[in-house]
């Protein structure tokens, strides 16, 4: 059964929502410019609000390891997923547990590129979402779905797959059974406004994924 990790979480309302329909992963976004920006005051406050057994994911763009490390102990964040390729992976690697690495897929990306990040780093969970030239996530872009075929059976001897981008309640069934990853990931796509989740979209887009 796959994954699904809801992404962009503001408020714990949404948090425990999530939790309750079946998510298996809260995204919180450390990127102050981001639209889904959270304090890592304000995401402790809400993981510590939690159920059990919640993975919880920050995402992080231009942190160095010392500050990823001091908001991933701080918040209570089990998974760093990381957007900046040219950070120091040695010394990230060392101080996060468990690490989602992302790739903005554009029309010249080269499935090479994860093959070298999983050598170098033997990080063995990688992201895909669709590129947007000003905007790191968030954008309700998708990636074709042949494309996300092609990417999955490239990429599964590395490791899991994760797919992102333009998912909403209505297409994610076709998209799993499609393409068949190991895990999805939402944020726009199931929200009523910037940062707040429509209950119904939500837990139809869980459903639907886990059943297809």
């Amino acid at each position: 059964m796959v994954k699904v990790k809801i992404c962009g979480i503001t408020n714990l309302d949404d948090a425990l929502l999530a939790a309750e329909f079946g998510a298996d992963a809260l995204g919180f976004n450390f990127y102050e410019r981001s639209l889904r920006y959270i304090s890592p005051r304000k995401a402790r406050q809400i993981i510590d609000k939690l159920p059990s057994f919640i993975q919880t994911v920050g995402i992080f763009v231009e942190d160095s390891p010392k500050e990823i490390n001091e908001i991933c102990d701080y918040a209570g964040i089990t998974t760093a997923q990381l957007h900046d390729e040219n950070m120091s992976l040695k010394d990230t690697l060392k101080v996060v547990p468990r690490i989602v690495k992302t790739f903005r897929v554009h029309s010249k990306f080269q499935v090479s590129e994860v093959k070298w990040f999983y050598e170098k780093t033997g990080v063995n969970t990688f992201l895909f979402d669709a590129y947007h030239e000003k905007m790191l996530g968030g954008t309700g872009k998708q990636i074709q779905i042949e494309l996300a075929k092609k990417l999955t059976a490239s990429v599964e001897k590395y490791g899991y797959v994760v797919i992102a981008g333009g998912l909403n309640e209505k297409n994610v069934q076709e998209v799993v059974r499609a393409v068949r990853p190991y895990a999805i990931d939402v944020a726009s796509g199931i929200e009523s406004d910037i940062g707040k989740k429509d209950p119904k979209k939500m837990k139809q887009f869980i459903e639907r994924a886990k059943s297809a």
